[in-house]
């Protein structure tokens, strides 16, 4: 039964939303205690709100609670995340909402009729965010511009914690007003949403984070930022944990700078988002509170939802409503505003830099930073020897300030194009290998190397002369930002050095291991790792072997006892197994490219030592 009386329950969170850990220890509320939820599998849920889950935590009213929170999808959503990422890990969760719920957190003592106070003391960023709009021809409901966005959009955040502040371009900073876009308190049995599964009449079936709704979600108010109160019903009893009071926050995003008409996103929507999602970040809260709340009412008067903070919208406003129109060209507006501000005299843009590899993107924004914006010509799995480009890709290199290239004949494709830009070679100071036999570039096979094995960035102690090359580049396109240029290459060698160690040591028990490759992708890589390369499956880069061939082979490899066959993501499956079959030899592919100059490494020694 509902008690007569209802009664306020208070639920300090320090909003501690934002450090990758929960390290310093917080002052309580009067007479209460200070508790940590950190954010691990363990303790976050992806997109929905499932009575049966277990309380991470139990604490009673008047206690103080930092809690940190992960970015979307189970901290999927990372800073170099694609669009076709984003969109793969949306359907992957299909009805659930795309937040990661931290909690729930069980309060002691609480029963349905009564009303949870929640108090935002404080609010910490990490270190990055990001925003991003879902492709409006697979998205055309979500966003008041999705017909005009077909492909999304996604901008990443260096956030500094300490001033709150983001930059959005070179000259171009925003403040930060962080708040908790999803908070909620157990839902409702009877509440009519829609259940997971299309269950409608289970009161133990979980419900989606997406819609706000009286227990709070996804809310999306704005004004609720540190130094808030939130009063929110309780419906679950606390006599039983698995269906008792429960709170849960996710990531909180940015007020948007441009968050002063209103315009919502759908029923109920809040003030935290205008084109479909504000900026995201994870955090560190702090909620907790020095005195008893007063007393509320626990229902909701006729039904009706409450009017959001400010009171001029109800959040019942959708953007059906005759209003709508109005809404976005108050959003183009402002993009045209911020369009012509990072074209303002006296802001620095961007430089545009155009690689052929994402290698040498990672290399290139490693170095650069905030002040270039690069784009690989050559996705990862991509075979780089052929390319075939798109017109926004022919584009983009027609505009480009700097073309970072492999060299070595490792482009044919590139010597097509009509490149104005300056050329970066980025094998200039690199000792290459095999340079003592060349090749006529008239040979028939697919793609020989008359200067040398061009896959000389899979020694990584190669990124130290490609890394000067790009930093001579870029500052020669900018003088004045020379020394920042090279502050950012010493913090890359740093992690370069620390990374080597690490390959070293992991990949130490391989060395001497005779291999046999592919594609002589991994002349570099083994020198560099102690690995003995017996020979190709390919006699010519690209050409697949004949029979004798592979008889040859086959009985080479028995001779020297290969166990290990190394393959690229490109290479022939059937010529694979037909190698491993034949001679017992363990394969595995290693990955020549990647988003990640660093991670690629830290992926090949994994692979290798499974």
């Amino acid at each position: 039964m509902f008690p007569t009386q209802s009664r306020t329950v208070l639920a300090a969170v320090l909003a501690a939303f934002a450090c990758s850990a929960i390290a310093q220890q917080q002052p309580a509320a009067k007479g209460g205690k200070h508790h940590s939820l950190p954010a691990t599998l363990e303790t976050v849920q992806w997109g929905w709100l499932d009575p049966k889950e277990p309380p991470k935590l139990a604490i009673n009213s008047g206690d103080t609670v930092s809690i940190e929170t992960m970015m979307h999808a189970h901290n999927k959503v990372q800073q170099g995340i694609t669009m076709e990422q984003i969109v793969e890990l949306r359907k992957a969760n299909p009805g659930g909402g795309p937040h990661s719920m931290t909690g729930p957190i069980y309060v002691n003592g609480a029963e349905p009729g009564d009303v949870m106070e929640i108090r935002i003391l404080k609010i910490v960023p990490k270190s990055f965010g990001i925003t991003f709009n879902l492709p409006g021809k697979d998205f055309p409901t979500i966003g008041a511009l999705a017909p005009e966005m077909p492909e999304g959009l996604i901008k990443f955040w260096s956030i500094d914690p300490a001033k709150k502040s983001a930059e959005f371009k070179p000259g171009i900073q925003v403040e930060l007003q962080p708040f908790p876009g999803t908070l909620a308190v157990g839902i409702d049995p009877n509440d009519p949403s829609p259940r997971k599964g299309g269950v409608k009449d289970d009161p133990m079936a979980p419900v989606s984070t997406l819609r706000p709704w009286k227990n709070g979600s996804n809310m999306d108010i704005n004004e609720l930022q540190a130094g808030s109160k939130i009063f929110i019903p309780v419906y679950r009893a606390a006599a039983d944990r698995a269906q008792g009071h429960e709170a849960r926050m996710a990531a909180p995003r940015d007020a948007h700078p441009l968050d002063h008409h209103r315009l919502r996103r759908g029923p109920q929507q809040g003030d935290g988002e205008r084109h479909a999602r504000g900026g995201e970040f994870p955090r560190r809260a702090e909620n907790g509170a020095d005195e008893q709340g007063r007393s509320l009412p626990a229902r909701l008067g006729g039904g009706r939802l409450p009017r959001v903070a400010g009171g001029r919208h109800p959040q019942g406003r959708a953007l059906h409503d005759p209003e709508e129109h109005l809404h976005q060209e108050v959003v183009r507006a402002a993009a045209l505003v911020l369009a012509l501000a990072m074209a303002a005299p006296g802001q620095a843009s961007s430089l545009q830099v155009v690689t052929t590899s994402a290698d040498l993107k990672s290399l290139v924004e490693a170095v650069g930073g905030g002040r270039v914006e690069a784009h690989s010509l050559a996705a990862p799995d991509q075979d780089p020897h052929a390319i075939e480009l798109k017109p926004a890709q022919l584009a983009r290199l027609r505009d480009a300030a700097l073309l970072v290239r492999i060299g070595l004949d490792h482009e044919p494709w590139l010597a097509r194009l009509k490149v104005d830009c300056p050329v970066v070679d980025a094998s200039q100071g690199v000792r290459l290998l095999q340079t003592e036999t060349p090749r006529l570039r008239a040979e028939r096979q697919a793609h020989s190397h008359a200067y040398g094995n061009p896959h000389y960035w899979l020694d990584p102690q190669n990124a130290r002369p490609m890394t000067a090359s790009i930093l001579d580049a870029l500052s020669r396109l900018s003088p004045a930002d020379r020394p920042r240029f090279e502050a950012n290459r010493s913090v890359f060698l740093s992690k370069l050095d620390s990374g080597v160690e690490r390959w070293m040591a992991s990949l130490a028990p391989l060395r001497g291991t005779k291999v046999v490759v592919i594609h002589d992708s991994w002349s570099y890589f083994a020198e560099r790792f102690g690995l003995a390369i017996v020979g190709a499956a390919e006699p010519t880069p690209g050409v697949p072997p004949s029979p004798a061939e592979l008889a040859k082979l086959f009985a080479r490899m028995r001779e020297a006892g290969v166990k290990l066959l190394i393959a690229d993501p490109y290479s022939n499956p059937s010529l694979v197994r037909q190698i491993a079959a034949k001679t017992g030899a363990r394969s595995v592919t290693l990955l020549p490219s990647g988003d990640d100059y660093l991670g690629l490494f830290d992926e090949n020694a994994k692979r290798l030592t499974r």
